[in-house]
């Protein structure tokens, strides 16, 4: 059924009026401005905001909308919850630039620790010749144990 000449000047005053109610909240998150909001308010259906007879009216508030949270004329309610996760991040970022230095140092440590081992072998291996090189590659045999309950054959 199409609305008559009537029904739509009776929405369109009633869509004026949800678009001023919207726009003069305080306390209105910039989220809360869309176009759902305004034809929940406005008693009408989304898609009609968006059919011919309503997209100026539609296009009009989102402009106005957008102009005010571009603004920053509304107040900002998350800034101390923004605030206070900047400075847990800021913290953590801390905690694992330190643990990356550590690691660091760790590391070159273990890998100067390596290289002195490295040469000890290597002045124990010219002390000693070649004959404890044939002695260290040579294969041992595991010793052979025998168990009481283990048969013999």
């Amino acid at each position: 059924m199409r609305n008559s000449a009537a029904d739509r000047t009776q929405n369109a005053a009633r869509i004026r009026e949800a678009m001023e109610t919207l726009l003069s909240q305080e306390a209105a998150s910039p989220g809360s401005l869309n176009v759902k909001a305004l034809a929940s308010l406005a008693g009408i259906t989304r898609s009609a905001l968006y059919s011919d007879h309503y997209s100026d009216l539609k296009d009009e508030f989102l402009r106005r909308a957008t102009s005010l949270v571009g603004h920053g004329t509304q107040q900002n309610y998350g800034s101390e919850g923004q605030a206070n996760r900047i400075r847990y991040l800021e913290s953590k970022v801390r905690r694992q630039s330190e643990a990356a230095e550590e690691f660091q140092r760790f590391r070159t440590l273990a890998i100067s620790r390596i290289a002195a081992q490295h040469e000890a072998l290597l002045r124990c291996k010219q002390n000693h010749g070649d004959s404890a090189a044939d002695q260290v590659d040579s294969p041992i045999e595991p010793p052979v144990i025998l168990h009481p309950d283990w048969p013999t054959f």
